[in-house]
């Protein structure tokens, strides 16, 4: 898994946001599955969505974070963490 974003700007002030796990969910389509795990942050009203999708047939796992700002101010989000496992050995 990779890491959740570990700082944030909630209007004017810098955040180390600390991460709470409220909700999971599978789905299982006709193309493949879909899991999606939801964060709250502690103090804030800040939810975030991190979804992994593979497919039925042999292909990559491809994996988005929404984030969804209840919070009534301004967020600004650094350094999401991402990877390229194109060309990596497993």
């Amino acid at each position: 898994a990779l890491p959740l974003p570990t700082k944030l700007a909630v209007g004017p002030k810098k955040i180390d946001p600390v991460w709470n796990l409220i909700n999971t969910h599978l789905e299982n389509t006709e193309d493949g599955e879909e899991l999606t795990l939801s964060y709250r942050t502690t103090g804030y009203n800040i939810i975030l969505h991190s979804t992994w999708t593979s497919r039925v047939r042999a292909g990559v796992v491809e994996h988005k974070i929404d984030i969804v700002n209840e919070s009534g101010e301004d967020i600004t989000v650094y350094n999401i963490q991402t990877f390229d496992a194109v060309g990596s050995e497993f």
